[in-house]
């Protein structure tokens, strides 16, 4: 028999008194995020505290340009990316895995699927892409095999 006080994180204390032994205590966070599934808005994406567990929200430009080697642009000469206006169809949504709104090094670009087409950005494992941050006015330089931003350079 199990007598006792449970808590899962997120949830009021409970008592349990059961004669199972299998009890399953909590339920999963299938994120990893501190949002229980049952009360995460986004279970398989890690999220923040704000939008109840979903990850921020960005829009990245849909022209980039590729390196193999990082932090090698110059954004002073960055005129084509840097002029992109704020037009929708020069941006897809895409979201990130950051504490706040406007991301940061060492975050990741965790969604990224409205091109109509197989696209490197999306499948290659290999190489670096360089991407406007519309709302920011800012280039990020993501590693293409796991969407981590690796340097941000600011639009002059």
């Amino acid at each position: 028999m199990i007598r006792g006080f449970i808590s899962c994180p997120g949830e009021p204390l409970e008592f349990l008194d059961s004669d199972s032994i299998a009890v399953d205590l909590c339920p999963p966070d299938t994120d990893v995020d501190g949002f229980l599934d049952p009360v995460d808005s986004c279970p398989y994406a890690k999220g923040v505290v704000a939008l109840n567990g979903c990850p921020w929200s960005i829009y990245i430009s849909n022209n980039y340009k590729t390196s193999t080697v990082p932090n090698n642009i110059d954004a002073s000469k960055e005129e084509f990316l840097c002029s992109l206006t704020n037009s929708f169809s020069n941006y897809n949504i895409s979201y990130h895995s950051g504490a706040n709104p406007e991301p940061s090094v060492g975050d990741h670009i965790i969604y990224n699927t409205n091109y109509f087409f197989p696209h490197t950005f999306v499948f290659d494992n290999t190489n670096f892409a360089f991407l406007k941050l519309r709302d920011y006015n800012k280039i990020v330089e993501v590693r293409k095999v796991d969407g981590e931003i690796v340097t941000i350079y600011d639009c002059l």
